[in-house]
């Protein structure tokens, strides 16, 4: 491939990554505040108590989601693109997405109804989780096929649908439920059940779009060659994403065991509110994955790379600031959620971190699972997960929630790190240049700005106005050090006629 050919791959590659991104940026603006909203009605209406206890359920359920599909979710980001010329193919592979969901939705669904009395007598010992978990199981089944759909949609690379339904829709009907809750004084149980109507709707408008808007249906006849196919890629991820729940979930879950319902609340708040810093890597991973799977399946590694490296410094370079943001104000962001919940500024601090590194690394995992490396994974997450579950009980038996954010931030740093090494080892493939020192920079100057408004004004009007500044400082700076070169030809390609020389004009 020639040298004008792999530079306009690279740029199609990364205009397809930032339309995925741009779409995940409009949903998730809308996403947060719908979602702020949602939790700050509950922990009003509810208290720290029984949020708690809905924390605790809807985090089971949510661990489980990963694995309720058997990996069906993760199988179509793969094999869709890659049959992208053959359409029967396509059709064979959503069939056994539709069985695998189906059969894997129903077990663990079932099973969590009839254990929920066993769970609830093993974690929180409350006779309100048991109706709690009964109820989840349901929204279970329905969430799985709702993530099924999303993931059909990435696949194809369309990025609006998904984010419309995970980041307007989902947020919109769960804050109805929470406001019918607020405005009716409605018991937790009343809650549930408006929650469950919601996940209901959402599920309905989800299948009403993809029906309408792509042409895949679920064919049922397949050769035992493409099964083992599906299946040999499948059920690793689904063991995989079994793992990660020993490193994603674990903590809440231990300290569900381990401490109080009141304990939960708090430290739901803090996940909930440090997940922002994952935005933008899950903004790039919208697109990324079957961009990946085509590159490397076509044998374009050197594009595969230079997309890698491009779309890492992005991720970092969103992180830091959030990160930073975060740190600076975390006492006055927790306390919007009601006094009890500042408790949580010390975890703030090392989930922040931890998030942060994930940023540093980029889709790393994407590119092992993308490059055939799907064992390889299966054996971090296994690894990691085993570690993180130790440790969280050690550290939560010692030091409370504050060691169940100890014990996950050196978890989540130590398998994206190792990830690094992995595809540089595999594959030859390194996300990283010079170039990450520019956000580096720019990124302590914001920082020493957001903490000289906080240190003159002192108060939770410093959110506003230290965010704001900050962010524009940092911006300043990378403006300043200057972009990269493909950063220059993609914005040419997304900004309308004049392009890059238009956008630097302005900031000039």
């Amino acid at each position: 491939m020639g040298e004008d050919s792999s530079s306009k791959l690279i740029v199609s590659s990364l205009d397809s990554v930032v339309k995925g991104s741009y779409w995940y940026f409009l949903g998730i603006v809308a996403s947060n505040v719908l979602l702020v909203v949602f939790n700050l009605l509950l922990t009003r209406s509810l208290g720290a108590d029984l949020y708690g206890i809905f924390a605790f359920a809807n985090s089971l359920v949510m661990s489980l989601l990963l694995v309720s599909s058997f990996g069906a979710n993760k199988s179509v980001l793969k094999f869709i693109p890659e049959y992208e010329d053959d359409k029967s193919t396509q059709n064979d592979i959503f069939g056994l997405t539709v069985i695998s969901s189906l059969l894997g939705c129903s077990l663990i669904g079932g099973t969590l109804y009839l254990f929920s009395g066993v769970i609830t007598s093993l974690t929180l010992e409350d006779p309100l989780l048991v109706p709690a978990l009964e109820i989840f199981s349901l929204i279970l089944i329905v969430l799985t096929f709702v993530e099924v759909i999303k993931s059909s949609f990435r696949a194809m690379e369309i990025a609006s649908y998904p984010i419309l339904i995970d980041k307007i829709l989902r947020p919109t009907v769960y804050t109805f439920a929470a406001a019918a809750t607020y405005v009716l004084s409605l018991s937790l149980y009343g809650f549930l059940f408006s929650f469950l109507f919601s996940v209901v709707l959402l599920f309905a408008v989800s299948l009403l779009l993809f029906i309408r808007k792509s042409r895949i249906r679920p064919t049922f006849s397949y050769s035992p060659s493409r099964i083992y196919e599906y299946y040999n890629y499948s059920l690793p991820v689904s063991l995989k994403d079994a793992a990660s729940i020993l490193y994603t979930r674990v903590d809440v879950l231990m300290v569900g065991v381990l401490l109080s319902s009141s304990s939960v609340g708090v430290y739901n708040v803090v996940v909930l509110v440090s997940s922002i810093i994952a935005f933008p890597l899950s903004a790039i991973n919208q697109l990324f994955p079957p961009i990946a799977s085509k590159l490397y399946s076509s044998d374009q590694k050197p594009t595969l790379n230079a997309v890698y490296k491009i779309v890492t410094r992005w991720s970092f370079t969103a992180s830091l600031f959030l990160a930073a943001y975060l740190i600076t104000f975390r006492d006055s962001v927790l306390q919007l959620f009601g006094s009890n919940f500042t408790t949580g500024a010390t975890i703030l601090i090392l989930l922040a971190i931890a998030k942060l590194i994930s940023g540093l690394v980029g889709p790393s995992g994407y590119v092992l699972m993308m490059s055939n490396h799907q064992y390889l994974v299966l054996c971090n997450q296994v690894t990691v997960g085993v570690l993180n579950t130790i440790l969280n009980y050690v550290l939560i038996v010692k030091y409370g929630i504050v060691g169940a954010a100890i014990a996950t931030a050196l978890s989540l740093s130590v398998i994206n790190l190792v990830r690094i090494a992995e595809v540089y080892h595999m594959e030859g493939l390194f996300p990283y240049s010079k170039a990450m020192l520019k956000p580096a920079v720019s990124g302590v100057f914001g920082l020493v700005a957001m903490y000289g408004v906080k240190t003159l004004m002192g108060n939770t009007l410093s959110l506003l106005f230290g965010g704001v500044f900050g962010f524009g400082v940092y911006l300043a700076g990378l403006v300043v050090l200057g972009l990269e070169d493909a950063e220059v030809r993609i914005l040419d390609t997304v900004l309308p006629e004049k392009g890059t020389n238009a956008l630097l004009g302005y900031l000039e």
